[in-house]
């Protein structure tokens, strides 16, 4: 080699390691080749490297980046930048590298079999279902019948399902579009996830719930991040255009929603925005309402909280106290998280509840109620004694002894059988507490180091077997809240009628079981935070309706509770009529059809005619199967018992109904980017719908979208 070579090898080489302003008087060309001399990996020949100079406003030299450029000049690879003296970003210029080849090698062979297709569904299918990565190592075990050889065989499938889960997403709105056009029940949307602007990681999700054929589904529409909607009306734009592209404008019947203080104001803009909404289209989501009503019930068991979110202190005086407490008295803050918004509620229901005991005349001592903030800290310390300290004997008879003679009807289904604090387990906690007194005084005469500490008072075990027997009031309600398939707002509304009469019951003392003042107060809570969150959530039509509508209930059911028949029988005629006009068919022109079904198919035959039993509505396959049925007799009563019968109670899916908290992603949205984490997040729920029926749906839509 040359003196002049080995001096301009030299020279190359050097520049590598100069600063931006030092390199500058380089050609691109020299500070390119010096970079890509020092960097020893070929996955750099995948790219076209050009050099970036940047200027000061005042025209000085700044810095240098690199820019990175396919050279398959494939669209789906986006060019890479890194500036000129830095590593970091090399990661993703690996991966995506990687993936590009991948794919280049899917085009170098073209030949994909039916068969292929269909693995691809499937795989793609059961992503979204576990919230998988698409790189998932063991990725080919979700397809039936397939053996993993190796930790790694499946790897190679990343990128063509990356795109097979954009394909089927970005097809599936025209597919349902064109379905829902056929469908001419009511259609109800779910706005999942906490609403407020705040926290900006919040992940809202718009979800739609339709029956068809007796069958009832529940479809994510899509989904975003509350900081990726920017404007002032980000969440009811975002909702009009999802119902934009799946063509339910005008066929919403009602809108559930979080109970955020930033909820009913979307509701207004949606009705202002669509003309065919009604503002009295909101339904609360009741799984909230409930949880809260049980923790203001057991947070008098509960330590209190050590920050006041609400100052309790300043109670009204006895001559205030007939003044109801408002809203507009202490507004809720306009971003508060949902804890903090749960912790407000409890505190201002426990505000109102010594309000209604002073009324009622029942004095209660402070030292009283003290003692009873640490009855369930005492409980809690016993389970962890047991779980710790306690012998394997002792574990047995105590995680045993709640299925001893247990009502199974009467237990709430706990995942977390021990997850103490999630109140559908308190009542478990509790009962299994009871059940172990008589070994616990046993132990206790032994004297077992630490024991001692988990003792309860005779005051506070008669509070603890006044509160075991009182919780049991919300046990039926929590069953049909946590059960798998979609709790319905005609069954939550029955059973929170009857939770609300009991606990006025225990309340005014009238179920003569001597019950603690502690109690009754615990009671009047339960029924403040009903009342501070739930009132106004809909018009009493509504109400009406659901009752109504139920062929085993009709106006009986308003009867046997001492409501007024007549004035529900006309409301609920007058919307009828309203609502489901009588519409006269083309080829009647002498109307003689329309006068026989005109005397069939309206309400008051329905209500005149007797209630059935629960028997004939099972033997017909159930409620919506009986009104599916009822169609060819009555269309228009049938399909107003479809529209309501169908309204959710929950705004939340079904794993999140008792505990509340943000949309589960099993931290997906850090492993993809975000078209495929919106894809992956909504795919699931459409398969197994008259929408994407089956795995064969799957893959004709990645027939007519072929991944490239």
């Amino acid at each position: 080699m040359s003196l002049k070579g080995s001096t301009q090898q030299f020279i190359t080489r050097k520049i590598h390691v100069l600063s931006d302003a030092d390199a500058w008087r380089y050609s691109d060309k020299e500070i390119i080749a010096s970079a890509r001399r020092n960097w020893p990996s070929n996955i750099y020949d995948h790219y076209i490297i050009f050099l970036i100079r940047y200027y000061t406003e005042g025209g000085e030299p700044n810095y240098m980046e690199f820019r990175f450029e396919c050279k398959f000049a494939c669209p789906l690879h986006e060019h890479q930048f890194r500036a000129r003296k830095t590593k970091t970003r090399s990661g993703k210029l690996w991966t995506s590298a990687r993936q590009c080849e991948e794919r280049q090698q899917i085009k170098a062979n073209p030949e994909t079999t039916a068969q292929d297709r269909k693995d691809l569904a499937w795989i793609c299918i059961q992503c979204s279902l576990l919230r998988t990565s698409p790189g998932s190592a063991n990725i080919l075990l979700m397809i039936p019948g397939h053996v993993n050889s190796g930790p790694h065989d499946g790897s190679f499938l990343s990128s063509p399902i990356t795109e097979g889960l954009k394909n089927i997403y970005s097809s599936l709105a025209s597919v349902a579009f064109s379905h829902f056009q056929n469908v001419s029940g009511a259609f109800h949307l779910i706005v999942d996830g906490w609403t407020n602007i705040t926290p900006t990681d919040s992940l809202v999700c718009v979800v739609v719930v339709w029956q068809q054929e007796g069958r009832v589904f529940r479809s994510v529409l899509d989904l975003a991040w509350v900081c990726d909607l920017r404007s002032e009306g980000f969440l009811s734009d975002f909702t009009s255009q999802c119902l934009e592209r799946f063509g339910l404008l005008g066929k919403i019947k009602s809108v559930c929603i979080s109970n955020a203080p930033h909820s009913e104001q979307l509701v207004q803009d949606l009705c202002v925005k669509h003309s065919s909404l009604r503002p009295d289209i909101r339904i609360m989501c009741y799984p909230h309402i409930v949880r809260l009503m049980a923790e203001a019930f057991i947070s008098f068991l509960r330590p209190q909280p050590r920050v006041t979110l609400m100052k309790f202190s300043n109670l009204p005086s006895e001559d205030e106290s007939e003044r109801t407490v408002e809203w507009g008295d202490r507004p809720l803050h306009y971003y508060l998280s949902e804890p903090d918004y749960n912790a407000e509620i409890v505190q201002w229901a426990v505000g109102k509840a010594h309000q209604r005991v002073r009324r009622l005349g029942l004095c209660i001592e402070d030292n009283v109620l003290q003692s009873a903030h640490g009855v369930l800290g005492k409980v809690k310390s016993l389970e962890q004694f047991i779980d710790e300290t306690g012998s394997p004997e002792l574990r047995e008879i105590y995680w045993g002894c709640s299925e001893q003679g247990s009502d199974s009807e009467a237990n709430i289904p706990a995942a977390r059988p021990r997850a103490f604090g999630q109140w559908s387990t308190v009542w478990d906690s509790i009962d299994r507490c009871l059940r172990f007194q008589p070994t616990f005084h046993k132990q206790l005469d032994t004297n077992i180091p630490n024991l001692g500490g988990c003792f309860l008072e005779e005051t506070q075990l008669k509070l603890l077997e006044d509160f075991h027997r009182c919780l049991q009031a919300f046990h039926k309600l929590g069953i049909i809240l946590s059960r798998q398939e979609i709790p319905f707002l005609h069954e939550v509304v029955e059973e929170l009628f009857t939770l609300r009469a009991h606990l006025e019951d225990i309340c005014n003392d009238r179920l003569g079981t001597n019950l603690t003042s502690v109690a009754r107060m615990a009671a009047a809570a339960a029924l403040s935070a009903y009342e501070l969150i739930g009132k106004g959530d809909m018009l009493p039509e509504v109400y009406s309706i659901l009752m109504v509508m139920r062929p085993t209930h009709k106006l009986q059911w308003f009867e046997e509770r001492g409501m007024n028949t007549q004035r529900i029988s006309a409301l609920v005629e007058a919307y009828f009529e309203e609502n489901y006009p009588l519409i006269k068919r083309e080829n009647d022109e002498e109307g003689l059809v329309d006068l026989v079904t005109a005397q069939t198919d309206n309400l008051k035959t329905y209500l005149s005619s007797s209630v059935l039993s629960e028997k004939v509505i099972e033997e017909r396959g159930g409620l919506l199967s009986y009104w599916n049925l009822e169609r060819k007799t009555s269309p228009r009563v049938a399909q107003m018992a479809l529209d309501h019968l169908t309204i959710p109670a929950s705004s939340v899916d079904p794993t999140r109904t008792l505990s509340g908290g943000p949309v589960t992603t099993n931290g997906l949205e850090a492993q993809v980017d975000r078209d495929v984490f919106r894809a992956a997040m909504s795919i699931g729920s459409w398969f197994g719908t008259p929408v994407l029926k089956d795995i064969d749906a799957v893959a004709n839509i990645l027939e007519e979208h072929p991944c490239t």
